[in-house]
């Protein structure tokens, strides 16, 4: 249980400014002394729940908090929200995506820029989807199901013709670009986890979880096919 103080109130009015309105746990208390100079500075304190934020009702007209954003287009949540994070961490990987594709275009190798292409428009979707609500639907890339990348994944030398590989900095450039990216693919599917995995572990996006898995699936399917060559013929270089 919480104690809500003058003191922390005027520190945080000090450190942001003027507040309009203030979210807490429904157990805090609250002592009188901040109560009123709640009162006094016209600052209004919402009882909810922090994962669960605040809807636009409980705001009543007031100002969006600074540390608050949409979670939809009914409710406000501190930027701090799991689901915030994780469409933070989806927004990155777009961003070293297309950072790959910048690389990979130098080198001439448009067959992959293309591929990179089709991965960035997939995590796009899982994004919006993630915010709509909808459906991730099954990744296909290379011509293949998901059942077939995440069998390729497992098996690449029956299917690409190179062993597993271990990274290093001798294979490049590009190499080094897409195994960081599939860290980071990684990493967006932990934090899927952490938002959608429930503590008796059930999953309520199941579907979101299982499209990062096949994603890192799909980039080290590009590894492969990197060092076994399939990438290797280069054209001519567009704008």
């Amino acid at each position: 249980m919480g104690v809500l103080t003058e003191i922390e109130l005027r520190d945080r009015v000090k450190r942001e400014g003027q507040i309009d309105a203030i979210s807490i746990d429904p157990d805090t208390l609250i002592t009188p002394a901040a109560a009123q100079y709640a009162r006094e500075q016209g600052i209004k304190i919402v009882y909810g729940d922090r994962n669960k934020g605040l809807s636009r009702e409980q705001l009543k007209g007031q100002k969006k908090p600074e540390h608050y954003t949409h979670l939809d287009h009914k409710n406000l949540v501190p930027k701090t929200h799991p689901r915030i994070k994780l469409r933070g961490m989806l927004d990155l990987l777009q961003a070293l995506i297309i950072k790959a594709q910048v690389t990979v275009k130098a080198e001439g190798m448009m067959k992959l820029v293309g591929d990179l292409e089709q991965l960035l428009a997939y995590t796009r979707q899982l994004l919006r989807n993630e915010l709509t609500g909808d459906e991730i639907p099954e990744l296909k890339l290379f011509g293949l199901s998901e059942e077939e990348i995440h069998e390729y994944s497992h098996h690449p030398f029956k299917k690409i013709g190179v062993n597993h590989i271990i990274p290093s900095h001798h294979m490049g450039q590009i190499i080094a670009e897409l195994n960081y990216l599939r860290t980071v693919v990684r990493q967006v599917e932990l934090a899927a986890c952490d938002v959608y995995m429930n503590n008796d572990g059930t999953v309520e996006r199941e579907d979101i979880i299982k499209a990062l898995n096949r994603l890192s699936s799909a980039v080290y399917v590009m590894e492969c096919m990197v060092v076994a060559g399939h990438y290797h013929n280069r054209t001519e270089k567009q704008d």
